[in-house]
């Protein structure tokens, strides 16, 4: 370097050397083995010190009794390694070797203390009547469990019981099937549903004693049916049907469960199974001309399913509809299924719906275009092996419809910089279609503008027909969730939008402080003062004594600052008229709904019905226009003068009508200029009916009745109810309800579908966490295979009506 002095104008130069440390590295801590121990029969666990982050890296896991290597498969769960085994594990000390993760190979020893033993009996809670017309024998399930609380092969316990002293083990419960206790000779002080008594199981040879308090049930019957999926002998594996294969080799596997949640064996399933295949070209046929008689069972992975054996032909691509109906209660599954076509993947395009923004799913359009130029858009075809899939962790990934088709969905991953409210960035998503290994295999890198998350910025206005005009003396109640807002990108936000709706009870019609968000609200009247006009109970409320108008001013309140709504300040502004009804012109006038458009009850007094009672003119809703407003009219205005064809006769209900149309007329008096009476005949149709009350409209949702779950343990249809509201077709509470209020205790609303996705696992649960079931059918399962935290998006579809819930479920990993 050189340097030059200012006041003698010499110059010096100097050489220096720099020497650049090289950064030291942390030193990443070697893996190695914590624990490893027996936690089943066929089963070891090894936890490690760190969760694996590649699990490819694991070449070679052994288990070893001396020289001796058992067969065995291994699943990784972030930390641990979960050995399963073909055989038992013996007492002794097995070596288990992983390699691979080190250098040298990872060890430990692991102690098993004793053979499998028995160490309890696990007895159903429900002593259930042996069949419909039975009176004193009655039938009560039960499990052997082993040191590890597995089911297992055990000899027959003694059985004692308080109901009666003829008992007796009619099956002996095995590792795959639950043993039946029967019990004979009930006398009929205690053959009354309801009775609790005990049952008592000891086996003299472990010394194993257990009593547990059972209920005297009705009897069971198979009230579940899940298809778990297709299983082919030639690979002895769980597969997907596909075009070309020879379907004698192929099961349907299905679980059935009773209506208190217990396995029904096969037998019990095939006295009262109605099964149809509608297989059109597909060529899925069941084997036997009597369903009945093509059931088996074929155990998978220590499970026994029940099976129904196909025909041997060979499959053609399509869809098939499988009917299981139980012929004592009714409908078990009704679903369509496919069988796959080998497609070839031609081109991919990928294009945002409604654009794509941080923290939420947005549906994504495609086209997806096979080599024969056809659109695919069928689920199975574009999930199956070679089918169009995604970089994992990019938050792309294809959803089932009720229909079979896909919906395409993209929650980022990325995050948008925080600079500005509609600030962007870009992502990149990688699609990967057909073998990777042919001719045909397609990468295709797309790039989205990911913008800011959505958050509430103004408000727009109100939800379409929401009427805010009202009869004088007559109250107008406009519920909060009637307010529609905007985003900072000029998108409507209603309450469907429940990640970025405004929550309720926010409103004030004072002024909203800073940190608080809401809705600020204003009211001001006009030409006469309204009684009432407030916000009270979730609702603005309006009445007059006289015509008039009040001014309702709606200002959001983000929480930067304290509003005040006003004249002078506000988003949004709407005009509640309070109206002389006797004046409407009578062309105007018209039934609007008849008990709401629900059906209404004409039966008799008996139980699962509503109460009779005879229609009035407060089940009719009549309104007409006053001012290009629709306006109801008070019920003092108008009565009813026919009711034709609202009773359903013997004869017709013994030809099988419950349900037909009825009409109902009824006289508006209005009122012209000079005060002379008008009136006016208006007609509406509506339902009549006689049958029980059934699930009609699925209306509302609770997610805090799913929060948690058990490793192995399916979450079906009877627990997915419980996170919905219903209604059912008489409306007859005029409230959302659970489905045991409408349809009894414990009962399942069988005409409810599910459709399940499971949309964020947690970082321990591998590819394989989860397996959902029977979706968009009723049903529809989810079982998770690790425990954490998962974000579960179910919906609920009845007729025309569906909600959607998300539920964050804690899945332990053991009950």
């Amino acid at each position: 370097m050189t340097f030059k002095n200012s006041k003698t104008k010499k110059t010096t130069s100097k050489k220096y050397r720099c020497v650049v440390k090289a950064e030291k590295k942390p030193v990443e801590e070697a893996y190695k083995i914590n624990s490893a121990t027996a936690t089943g029969v066929k089963t070891i666990t090894v936890e490690l010190n760190k969760a694996v982050a590649d699990a490819t890296k694991i070449t070679k896991v052994d288990v070893k009794k001396g020289t001796a290597a058992r067969d065995s498969k291994f699943t990784v769960d972030g930390s641990k390694i979960v050995i399963k085994m073909d055989t038992k594990l013996m007492a002794g000390t097995y070596t288990v070797t992983v390699e691979g993760l080190e250098a040298a190979a990872l060890t430990a020893d692991v102690a098993v203390e004793k053979n499998e033993t028995l160490t309890s009996f696990e007895i159903s809670p429900n002593l259930t009547l042996e069949n419909k017309g039975a009176t004193e024998t009655a039938i009560c399930n039960y499990s052997a469990l082993n040191q590890y609380g597995e089911p297992m092969v055990a000899d027959a316990p003694s059985v004692s019981t308080s109901f009666s002293s003829v008992a007796n083990i009619e099956r002996v419960a095995t590792a795959t099937t639950k043993g039946k206790i029967k019990v004979d000779k009930i006398p009929a002080v205690l053959a009354i549903q309801g009775t609790k008594g005990t049952i008592v199981l000891v086996d003299k040879n472990n010394g194993v004693n257990t009593s547990a308090e059972v209920t005297l049930s009705a009897a069971a019957t198979a009230a579940e049916a899940t298809v778990v999926g297709t299983y082919n002998t030639a690979s002895s594996a769980m597969e997907a049907l596909r075009a070309g294969a020879s379907l004698g080799n192929y099961y349907i596997l299905l679980t059935v469960k009773d209506q208190y949640g217990d396995p029904v064996d096969k037998e019990a399933f095939a006295e009262v199974a109605n099964i149809s295949i509608a297989g059109g070209i597909t060529n899925v046929e069941i084997s036997a001309s009597d369903p009945k008689s093509a059931l088996t069972t074929v155990t998978v992975d220590g499970t026994e399913y029940i099976a129904i054996k196909l025909k041997n032909k060979i499959a053609k691509s399509g869809t098939y509809t499988m009917t299981i109906v139980n012929a004592e209660r009714g409908l078990l599954s009704s679903a369509t299924y496919d069988v796959v076509d080998s497609v070839v993947i031609n081109s991919i395009s990928i294009n945002p719906k409604n654009g794509v923004y941080e923290k939420q799913e947005n549906e994504m359009e495609y086209s997806i275009i096979d080599k024969d130029g056809k659109e695919v858009t069928n689920y199975a075809v574009l999930t199956a092996d070679g089918g169009v899939r995604f970089t994992e962790d990019t938050g792309m990934k294809w959803e089932k419809n009720a229909d079979g088709t896909a919906k395409l969905v993209y929650e980022p991953k990325v995050s948008a910089p925080t600079s500005s409210d509609t600030a962007s960035t870009i992502a990149t998503i990688v699609a990967m279609a057909n073998d990777p290994t042919s001719s045909n295999y397609i990468v295709k890198t797309f790039t989205f503008t990911v913008n800011r998350e959505r958050m509430v910025k103004s408000v727009q206005g109100l939800a379409d027909g929401t009427s805010t005009s009202v009869a004088v003396n007559k109250e107008l109640k406009i519920a909060f969730d009637k307010i529609v807002y905007a985003d900072q990108y000029s998108n409507k936000v209603t309450k469907d939008d429940s990640k970025i709706y405004v929550p309720k009870e926010k409103v004030s019609t004072a002024e909203i402080p800073k940190l608080s968000t809401g809705c600020a609200v204003a009211f001001e009247t006009v030409d006469s003062a309204f009684e009432t006009a407030e916000f009270k109970g979730g609702n603005f409320v309006f009445k007059s004594t006289k015509p008039g108008a009040v001014n309702v001013y709606l200002k959001y309140a983000d929480g930067s600052k304290a509003v005040k709504a006003g004249a002078n300040n506000y988003d949004y502004k709407f005009i509640v008229t309070a109206a002389d009804t006797g004046s409407v012109a009578p062309a105007s006038l018209k039934i609007d709904s008849v008990n709401g458009g629900y059906a209404w009850y004409v039966g008799e007094a008996t139980e699962g019905a509503p109460t009779p009672k005879d229609l009035s003119t407060a089940d009719i809703k009549v309104v007409g226009m006053i001012g290009g407003a629709q306006t109801e009219i008070p019920t003092n205005q108008y009565v009813i003068k026919e009711i034709k064809n609202n009773s359903i006769t013997q004869a017709e209900e013994a030809a099988g009508t419950k349900t037909k149309t009825a009409t109902v007329t009824v006289q508006v008096t209005t009122w012209d200029s000079y005060n002379n009476p008008t009136e006016t005949e208006i007609s509406a149709d509506f339902q009549v009916s006689v049958e029980k009350r059934k699930v009609f409209k699925v209306t509302g949702t609770d997610d805090t009745r799913l929060s948690t779950a058990n490793v192995g343990k399916a979450v079906s249809a009877s627990v997915l109810q419980a996170c919905f509201k219903f209604r059912d077709q008489y409306n007859t509470d005029n409230a959302d309800k659970a489905v045991g209020s409408i349809l009894g205790a414990g009962k399942v609303a069988g005409n409810v579908t599910y459709s399940i996705n499971v949309s964020e696992v947690p970082a321990s649960a591998t590819a394989n966490g989860y397996r959902v079931t029977g979706n968009g059918t009723n049903g529809a399962s989810v079982e998770f295979k690790a425990p954490g935290v998962y974000t579960v998006k179910v919906t609920a579809k009845v007729n025309d009506t569906e909600k959607t819930v998300t539920l964050k479920i804690n899945v332990s990993a053991s009950e």
